[in-house]
């Protein structure tokens, strides 16, 4: 899904989505899934159905202890919340992925992607642009781990 998504077939990336039906709902594929699926729906602009598909995703995924995906879930939901104009939301779920991150064993790895969101925030231009530069790293990050 996710490669479909990068390749910009976005379309494609959303019926994939449908595999989530044969999971269990509540598992790590599941949540997982939920997530990418999410992520998808951004990417078409569908921003209410993404803000929800991330929230399901987050949760699903901290109630299974799955730290570092909580965490990317909850920064893709922060991108959500901004692409909707919601500041203040977004600064909070910033918070909240961030807070796990630097919680996790492998912290190091993130820094430099977190003080890029942290500066995002703090300054007093609109920080999509910056936020998805830090997720965009942090993403690598992630897919190293």
């Amino acid at each position: 899904m996710l490669l479909l998504l990068t390749l910009g077939r976005k379309e494609e990336a959303r019926e994939t989505a449908s595999f989530r039906a044969g999971c269990d709902g509540t598992g790590p594929v599941a949540m997982r899934l939920r997530w990418m699926e999410g992520r998808i729906l951004q990417s078409l602009g569908e921003l209410e159905e993404a803000e929800q598909a991330l929230r399901e995703s987050r949760d699903g995924l901290s109630a299974l202890g799955l730290k570092l995906f909580t965490a990317m879930a909850s920064l893709d939901l922060c991108e959500t919340l901004l692409l909707q104009n919601r500041f203040q939301e977004a600064q909070s779920e910033a918070l909240t992925g961030e807070r796990i991150l630097l919680g996790l064993e492998s912290r190091e790895r993130y820094y430099a992607a977190l003080l890029m969101l942290e500066a995002a925030f703090s300054s007093s231009g609109a920080p999509i642009e910056q936020v998805r530069r830090a997720l965009a790293i942090l993403r690598e990050k992630v897919a190293g781990s």
